[in-house]
């Protein structure tokens, strides 16, 4: 079965997150990276793929979208003492 990449994680934490959150909507995944045991050759900012089924592409494609545009929309969001006041 092919694998495709449908991400590009910039660290270990946001793979594991990715990975995490695919495997609870049942996409298969897995996580291929660019870091070789005792060295660090690795570009700063792009820790690994994601790589999913062929056939889950699409599907991934969907959550990862779905799940980044949250995690956008909560940085962008602040907190004043307006809204703790109501």
């Amino acid at each position: 079965m092919e694998k495709v990449s449908v991400f590009q994680a910039t660290s270990e934490f946001q793979a594991l997150t990715i990975r995490d959150m695919l495997d609870e909507n049942r996409v298969p995944c897995m996580i291929r990276t660019n870091i070789i045991a005792g060295f660090d050759f690795s570009l700063k900012g792009c820790f690994g793929d994601i790589l999913v089924f062929a056939e889950d592409e699409d599907r991934a494609r969907e959550l990862i979208g779905g799940f980044m545009g949250t995690l956008g929309q909560l940085a962008e969001y602040e907190t004043s003492d307006e809204d703790v006041d109501q």
